[in-house]
């Protein structure tokens, strides 16, 4: 599964709604008749942020990874451990891979 590519650009400019674009063509939109416009913008940051967020955490797994290998056997901490383990549940949810 492929994502429309980044970036994202959040734009608050049609009353209501709050629009996320990629490039010319929009693909997201949040309804701000459905929450207050705190909720509503911070939704669509989130949503606008999510490409950089879903490849900023690919990079932490790879180093993770790579940290827990870094004495020459597999060792994980149980924090190491727990991280890993989110980070991979959660790339797999954003990139819809079954975990």
């Amino acid at each position: 599964m492929n994502h429309t590519p980044s970036p994202w650009i959040y734009c608050n400019n049609s009353g209501l709604h709050r629009n996320i674009w990629a490039g010319s063509k929009m693909i997201a939109r949040v309804d701000g008749n459905e929450h207050d416009e705190e909720t509503a913008d911070a939704n669509a940051h989130l949503i606008a942020a999510a490409p950089r967020l879903l490849e900023a955490l690919q990079f932490a797994l790879e180093r993770l990874k790579i940290v827990e290998k870094e004495d020459g056997y597999d060792h994980r901490t149980f924090h190491q451990g727990v991280a890993i383990d989110k980070a991979i549940a959660a790339i797999a949810k954003a990139t819809g891979e079954k975990k």
